[in-house]
């Protein structure tokens, strides 16, 4: 059986620059901070690197290939104050290490 060839248009929103439009709901912003994952109440924690990240999700870097649960805690860690985050996080897609997440409210 012949192998059947797809073809998939996609159509991408451009601005007056011919730069693609931002299609997620909050725009996210570069940065390269520590984070990690919770698991099972804390009692596990895999360390991670933020991506990017906005008010309504992130993209983390895991350092091995592994796939996180669905739903899990993302703790960000913030060394210039001191202060950290914790988010509710439902994993969106995965690529290899790279991880998207949206922020449960």
């Amino acid at each position: 059986m012949p192998a059947r060839k797809l073809r998939m248009e996609h159509a991408i929103d451009i601005n007056a620059d011919g730069q693609p439009l931002e299609s997620r709901d909050q725009a996210r912003r570069r940065t390269l901070k520590s984070g990690r994952i919770e698991l099972k109440n804390q009692a596990s924690t895999i360390d991670v690197t933020i991506r990017d990240m906005s008010l309504s999700g992130a993209l983390l870097l895991l350092k091995d290939v592994w796939t996180p649960p669905a739903e899990f805690g993302l703790l960000v860690l913030n060394p210039n104050n001191g202060k950290t985050q914790r988010h509710a996080c439902l994993k969106v897609w995965q690529k290899g290490t790279m991880v998207g997440v949206r922020f449960l409210v």
